[in-house]
């Protein structure tokens, strides 16, 4: 007696991955929230639908301290390899 074979029905998906209809749905898809998305972001809609409690301002007066602080690191570390090259 043999086994009967189990299948769901399914298409095996390279089959799908070979099938125009696949892509032409998912090309028209993907470039639809790609540019419904870009539109949303440079027309300020996201700003104004999810505002942040930092303002652009803000946001610049962080990143300016932020590298201040790696310049004086910077500065710091070749002064005391300088130093260091100098007692050599």
């Amino acid at each position: 007696m043999q086994e009967a074979e189990m299948s769901t029905g399914e298409r095996p998906f390279i089959e799908i991955l070979q099938d125009v209809r696949f892509w032409v749905i998912h090309l028209l898809t993907i470039t639809s929230l790609f540019t419904a998305g870009l539109f949303c972001v440079l027309s300020g809609l996201v700003r104004l639908v999810f505002p942040t409690a930092l303002s652009h301002d803000g946001f610049v007066e962080i990143l300016n301290e932020r590298f201040s602080v790696l310049s004086m690191v910077a500065f710091g570390i070749s002064r005391h390899q300088d130093a260091a090259n100098a007692n050599e």
